[in-house]
């Protein structure tokens, strides 16, 4: 199934999930825009998965129960999980 989700958190975040699969309740990727380049954390929706976090600028791994990472503004960043 997929579906098409904006939804933008305190005018800092914008979740896009606008290609985001989910097959056998399981979530595919999901991009979230910055609009003011501060901080973004975020429970992982991959439990017990290492986290791909792309942008046009970098890229990077990260894992845990919670997913922090540093934004700048106007760059959007695609995470992905390990096994996808």
């Amino acid at each position: 199934m997929l579906f098409t989700m904006r939804i933008r958190f305190v005018y800092i975040l914008l979740f896009d999930g606008g290609n985001t699969g989910v097959h056998n309740g399981k979530i595919g990727a999901v991009t979230i825009l910055s609009d003011q380049g501060l901080h973004c954390s975020i429970i992982n929706p991959w439990k017990g998965q290492r986290v791909q976090i792309s942008s046009s600028e970098d890229e990077t791994w990260l894992s845990g129960e919670k997913l922090t990472f540093d934004t700048k503004k106007g760059v959007s960043y695609t995470l992905t999980p390990k096994n996808k």
